[in-house]
């Protein structure tokens, strides 16, 4: 499937991709961060976060070992699906009608981007636990990024911090 331009309207391919609020615009930026299908793919995860740039930088750095296989890129979205998804429901379907589950893989945790409002986290973190105990939530926050001793963020610092994280809590 080719990435459409900036000023291309979002194709007849638009019901594959889970997220229904980017505009045409920021299509080909959410594009590249939803899962492909690959022979192998790794542990398959969900995020939320609220920038589709970071959030393909995160996605290359934690490939091949992890595979994200849903975004949700605001409140009201990961408030609905990602309960849902973290419970086995593969037929979750976005406020636009759409399936979002790359090759029905459900997610075995959920990652948090850091700029996130801490009370939307704690809201998508209670929803998830009442419908999927077991699902593993996962944040890395500004504190954890700055006790490497960066000064500033990093994606590739950031997804390690997350693999770090990740190895730890599906050990």
């Amino acid at each position: 499937m080719s990435t459409p331009s900036s000023s291309a309207r979002v194709g007849p391919d638009e019901d594959r991709h889970p997220h229904h609020l980017l505009k045409p615009s920021s299509y080909q930026h959410f594009q590249a961060i939803t899962p492909t299908t690959t022979s192998k793919m790794g542990i398959p995860i969900a995020s939320y976060g609220a920038n589709p740039e970071v959030g393909i930088a995160i996605r290359d750095g934690l490939a091949p070992e992890y595979e994200i296989v849903h975004v949700s890129l605001n409140l009201a979205a990961a408030l609905v699906e990602l309960p849902k998804l973290a419970s086995g429901d593969t037929s979750v379907v976005t406020e636009r009608g759409t399936n979002s589950v790359g090759d029905k893989q459900v997610p075995v945790a959920i990652i948090f981007a850091g700029s996130l409002p801490a009370d939307e986290v704690a809201q998508v973190k209670a929803a998830v636990a009442a419908k999927a105990p077991s699902a593993k939530l996962i944040q890395v926050t500004k504190d954890d990024v700055l006790a490497t001793g960066a000064t500033a963020p990093d994606p590739a610092l950031i997804a390690k911090l997350y693999k770090e994280k990740l190895n730890e809590a599906l050990a």
